[in-house]
């Protein structure tokens, strides 16, 4: 599989020098069961809460037919795939030593409506780490969130953290499944891509 990113030296093993797409606009969400033409565009993304050293939640790909980039409407939607992440906060690693936080995570898959190579390629589960830092000079000029004042790193060789994208906070209640009963407000961490690949 072959993809490009704006701003990325190397993803998924390919070489990423060209100059593509900034998301500049904060308006891609889950949307399972579209279907649609073979997928063009992919935008990674993920929301996370915090237990101590640890993280959890979900990382989506979203995937768009050619046509997404002139506007990044979700008409051009064509299917999703949706994996949890669990992360354990590690030393800083090459790429953002100035990341005040780091994760190792795993990826499991959990859901998607992606047929072919797009529903089963290993590389979309290829993350190895999340890092959160400052921004980058790039990614602060096309910032249009008030709230996103960190960077949003990304490993995929387990060596590197690349600049992805924006992270920013949101005061959550979880619900038990067991009791029904509402938590304190917990802290969840949006993850916002500032890059799309394309495939």
């Amino acid at each position: 599989m072959g993809g490009n990113r704006t701003g990325a030296a190397h993803f998924l093993g390919c070489d990423m020098s060209n100059r593509l797409c900034f998301v500049s606009a904060f308006g891609v969400f889950v949307s399972i069961g579209c279907g649609g033409p073979a997928p063009y565009w992919a935008v990674q993304h993920a929301e996370v809460t915090f237990e101590g050293d640890r993280i959890f939640g979900f990382q989506t790909w979203e995937f768009y037919s050619k046509r997404w980039r002139r506007n990044q409407s979700d008409q051009f939607h064509v299917c999703a795939r949706v994996q949890q992440v669990e992360g354990t906060q590690v030393d800083p690693m090459s790429g953002c030593r100035e990341c005040d936080s780091v994760y190792e995570i795993t990826l499991t898959e959990l859901e998607s409506d992606c047929v072919d190579e797009i529903g089963s390629d290993y590389s979309y589960a290829g993350s190895t780490h999340y890092g959160l830092g400052p921004l980058t000079p790039e990614l602060d000029k096309q910032n249009t969130h008030d709230g996103a004042d960190l960077g949003w790193y990304v490993s995929w060789d387990g060596q590197t953290l690349e600049p992805l994208g924006y992270a920013w906070s949101e005061a959550v209640e979880l619900e038990s499944s067991d009791t029904g009963t509402v938590s304190e407000p917990v802290e969840r961490l949006v993850l916002w891509p500032g890059y799309a690949w394309q495939l």
